[in-house]
């Protein structure tokens, strides 16, 4: 193991871009239900997008 570098050591960004997270946030406050895991229908990224 290279001594510069220790385990563990990775990006420190969340797995998803921060866009998902409000995307999903917006979508429960306008009583739309999105599974945690999978791609967002189209047509619910486009409201969302015409949202902001």
């Amino acid at each position: 193991m290279d001594p510069e570098i220790e385990a563990g050591d990775g990006p420190e960004e969340p797995a998803g871009p921060p866009a998902e997270d409000a995307l999903h946030r917006w979508a429960r406050e306008n009583g739309i239900v999105l599974h945690d895991r999978g791609r967002v229908p189209r047509n619910i990224r486009e409201a969302y997008d015409e949202s902001q």
